[in-house]
């Protein structure tokens, strides 16, 4: 286990509790104008102009420039992108659809700051992070925000910027998972997000990412405004002992992460979301080690606290998961690496229903089923990735292997008890 003793802050330090990140004149300002100091040449920039002409003589494009003004204004209503599927593996255009899913998160214990301008105010709140729209009633001008429990953590005012908007909207408390360091804020009735462009994020799955998979991180770093940053998984699953929350297992990247980002969205090459982005490391000689949870468990835990006002509840199962053997291969379809674990049932309660229905310990768990979803059970966390999706009085079956037995078990059983988490 990695870093079990070093406890890491999120994102850096995280988000700054109860300060600012930056002060508001420091933040952009609505109609701001920069003076022209003048241009005066040099040794430089005369080569660097050569450079350009050089490269426009022989085809050559070093660097690309996008036109920020046309992404804002861009006609994207609902989930359509106008992105056709041809070009669905294009970094550019998987930005796009994120820019449109992240917002800014702002929390605080005032409900205005000290300047009397709603934008300079959403800035004077003294704890800032991201977002990610998960759900929305355009009509009704609703949105569901998932973000960190640490951004918004202590705090009883909240407001949410969207992308290319200076109209802060307020937000309401839905509920919180400080375990998965995830919460819910809510926008209600807001003309602000009726008459945008925003929209809820493509859900992903994470449980199907790599090692070297391109992603990209969207999120308001520094305060600094809605921005994007590009890299590659770095690990797919990596436990790393967090301030809040203990001991979390996180996916890690080398795209940048800032404080700030908390609460942002980890996302793959087609724009869809597959991580939570929570956490980085800070340490001497340490770079391009920042963390997201999985977004089958942070959606998961997201949409329980919505179905369960606001309050995050998991199924009794009344047994261990322990990893017994590891292997890694590669996959045939895909090309991938695998990392496969067997896993076993351990300290089953006499009074459980997974005993009753004949699971004992040391069964070997290699396949599970709920309401028509079918999962193979690749390490002891595929089955956390999904409890919070399950209901009581839902059934579950499990497919195991006995030792002994030449045939695979098939056993299945109803879940009869919940209890609440925090």
């Amino acid at each position: 286990m990695k870093n079990e003793n070093n406890k890491i802050p999120y994102d850096s330090s995280p988000i700054v509790r109860g300060g600012r990140s930056a002060p508001a004149s420091q933040m952009p300002r609505k109609n701001e104008k920069k003076e022209y100091t003048g241009f005066k040449p040099s040794f430089l920039s005369i080569m660097l102009v050569v450079l350009m002409l050089s490269n426009l003589i022989f085809g050559v494009m070093l660097v690309n420039v996008y036109n920020r003004e046309y992404i804002i204004n861009q006609t994207i209503n609902n989930n359509k992108y106008n992105i056709s599927p041809s070009d669905n593996i294009n970094m550019n255009n998987a930005a796009t659809k994120a820019l449109f899913n992240t917002v800014c998160v702002s929390a605080g214990h005032t409900n205005k700051g000290q300047n009397g301008d709603e934008y300079e105010d959403f800035f004077a709140l003294s704890s800032r992070g991201s977002g990610i729209i998960i759900g929305d009633d355009k009509t009704a001008g609703d949105a569901y925000i998932m973000t960190n429990y640490h951004v918004i953590k202590n705090q009883t005012n909240y407001r949410v910027l969207l992308y290319g908007s200076y109209e802060p909207m307020v937000a309401t408390l839905v509920g919180v998972s400080q375990t998965y360091d995830t919460a819910v804020l809510k926008v209600t009735n807001s003309n602000t997000y009726r008459e945008s462009n925003a929209m809820p994020a493509e859900i992903g799955c994470s449980a199907t990412i790599s090692e070297n998979d391109a992603c990209i991180i969207v999120g308001n770093p520094k305060s600094c405004g809605i921005s994007v940053s590009q890299g590659v998984i770095s690990h797919v699953a990596e436990l790393i002992n967090t301030e809040d929350s203990g001991i979390m297992r996180l996916i890690r990247v080398d795209a940048s992460v800032n404080p700030g980002n908390s609460g942002g969205g980890l996302f793959d090459y087609r724009g869809r979301l597959i991580g939570l982005v929570n956490a980085k490391m800070i340490e001497i000689n340490v770079e391009g080690m920042g963390y997201a949870i999985p977004i089958d468990v942070a959606y998961s835990v997201a949409m329980n606290i919505m179905n369960n006002r606001g309050r995050l509840f998991k199924p009794v199962f009344g047994f261990d998961l322990e990893e017994t053997r590891t292997s890694a291969s590669i996959n045939q379809i895909t090309g991938k690496p695998e990392l496969v674990a067997d896993v076993e049932i351990r300290n089953i309660s006499a009074s459980s229903e997974a005993f009753n229905a004949g699971i004992i310990n040391g069964d070997r768990l290699i396949a599970f089923s709920y309401n028509s979803v079918s999962v193979k059970v690749i390490n002891k966390y595929s089955l956390e990735e999904h409890m919070y999706k399950m209901n009581k009085g839902d059934s579950i079956t499990f497919e195991v292997i006995r030792k002994g037995e030449a045939n695979h078990i098939i056993k299945t059983f109803t879940i009869k008890q919940i209890t609440a988490i925090a």
